[in-house]
């Protein structure tokens, strides 16, 4: 596989790949390692399949300028992002927990007072998301990581606003990152309408 080529380089000359996390539809999530500062985060780098599309690329960092504004308790922070030969990538933030929907399939149902609990923390990221007026676009079990604190809660974060919209772009490629009348999100999960 083409990303395995990636675990134990080092990229931007301070982040070492270590292993493989997850992958979506236009990138994929390796843990990593920062080499000055020896602490791990997440690195997402756009898909091989994805490099020579203009498209696709625009996206991306429009995604990385989108994301790194946000700052949020419950969202998964974005510290920066940046290219490096035809690689571009975003540093993340890793967090160590479960997605929700691996925690489901382990432990079943959940309380009703453990399901408000999660659901408040995920509307509080999404709120904040939206006073900047960014809506996620593919919320999902999978993009809510959630970890348990020292003081037994749960710390609920929301992940990947990559196909996030903002409402009020402030250049006309932003307004045109994605083809109008193209459905964005995971089928199972979007609206209908």
């Amino acid at each position: 596989a083409p990303e395995a080529g990636l675990i134990g380089k080092v990229i931007d000359g301070r982040y070492r790949i270590l292993e493989k996390l997850g992958e979506g539809g236009s990138g994929i999530v390796y843990k990593a390692e920062h080499t000055v500062f020896q602490n791990f985060i997440a690195i997402k780098v756009l898909h091989p399949r994805h490099a020579s599309d203009e498209r696709a690329l625009r996206r991306f960092l429009h995604e990385a300028r989108t994301v790194v504004r946000l700052r949020h308790p419950n969202a998964i922070a974005v510290h920066e992002f940046g290219v490096v030969g035809n690689l571009p990538y975003l540093v993340m933030e890793y967090v160590e927990g479960l997605s929700l929907t691996n925690l489901i399939i382990q432990e079943g149902p959940f309380t009703l007072s453990r399901t408000f609990e999660i659901t408040k923390q995920i509307c509080a990221a999404l709120t904040s998301a939206h006073g900047m007026g960014i809506v996620h676009r593919d919320l999902k079990p999978d993009n809510i990581m959630i970890r348990p604190k020292k003081d037994g809660e749960e710390l609920v974060q929301v992940l990947d606003f990559g196909i996030a919209k903002i409402l009020t772009p402030t250049t006309p490629e932003a307004a045109n990152i994605t083809r109008e009348g193209v459905p964005c999100g995971t089928p199972h999960y979007m609206s209908p309408e």
